[in-house]
């Protein structure tokens, strides 16, 4: 399918791609800037959705939340805008706000470079998939 924020990441640098199932999870942990968060069946209630998947610039050092959500380039595709972008026309992006999944250290230590954005509205508010239209 159509995937206009791969282009947007692209022309800062960043290799990104749409997922192709959706991915869901509960709330984020953050834990100093160690982040995890649990999958959950998107189908059933969620907090997060994954609508963009990229691999962290050769600028970006560690897994850390605020180096890698501090990127500007990130920032911009992982932000409230790209939330619009991804939902597609006719919906609405009111009451979505965004965040920035790193790769867990462990991940990152093995040589996983992989960043999630994801959008949600609140604690549970999801019960369906809206960023891949199955």
């Amino acid at each position: 399918g159509d995937c206009p924020l791969k282009t947007v990441a692209a022309s800062g640098g960043i290799t990104a791609r749409c997922p192709s199932q959706p991915e869901c999870f509960a709330g984020i942990n953050n834990i100093g800037g160690k982040v995890s968060a649990a999958k959950r069946d998107c189908d059933r209630k969620h907090t997060w959705e994954t609508f963009l998947i990229g691999e962290l610039p050769a600028s970006v050092k560690s897994a850390d939340y605020d180096e890698v959500s501090g990127n500007a380039i990130i920032k911009v595709v992982c932000g409230p805008q790209a939330i619009s972008i991804a939902l597609g026309t006719g919906e609405s992006s009111s009451g979505w706000s965004s965040d920035v999944l790193p790769p867990t250290e462990s991940e990152y230590s093995s040589g996983k470079r992989e960043f999630r954005c994801v959008g949600g509205k609140g604690l549970d508010k999801l019960n369906k998939p809206y960023f891949v239209k199955k």
